[in-house]
């Protein structure tokens, strides 16, 4: 090999080199763009997730509360009835009590 094939050749090398380290930087680089948005993302998904979190707490809080007001109309609702068939007792009391009174047919008492 002559000296100016030796030159030419460690001169294609060089440029290849250079090429070679030139595409090799630009690759870094983006890798780090991309290394960076990814740590934002994930920055940005780690703060979605602890207010999904907060906001899960938040929800079942308030489905205990609703299972507790429900629990207690429920309750309420027994004592209503409860009550509804006193007062409906009562009544059929006091009715009878007036149909003795007045007699059944409404022309005031029965003769004795």
């Amino acid at each position: 090999m002559t000296y100016q094939e030796m030159e030419h050749t460690m001169e294609f090398m060089l440029q290849h080199q250079a090429t070679f380290e030139a595409h090799f930087q630009r690759s870094m680089d983006a890798l780090l763009q991309h290394q960076a948005q990814f740590a934002a993302e994930m920055m940005q998904i780690k703060e979605l997730g602890a207010q999904l979190a907060k906001s899960q707490v938040r929800m079942q809080n308030a489905l205990a509360d609703l299972a507790e007001s429900h629990n207690e109309l429920a309750e309420s609702h027994k004592q209503l009835a409860k009550s509804q068939q006193a007062t409906e007792e009562r009544l059929r009391a006091v009715l009878k009590a007036l149909e003795r009174s007045f007699g059944g047919n409404g022309h005031g008492r029965k003769a004795s």
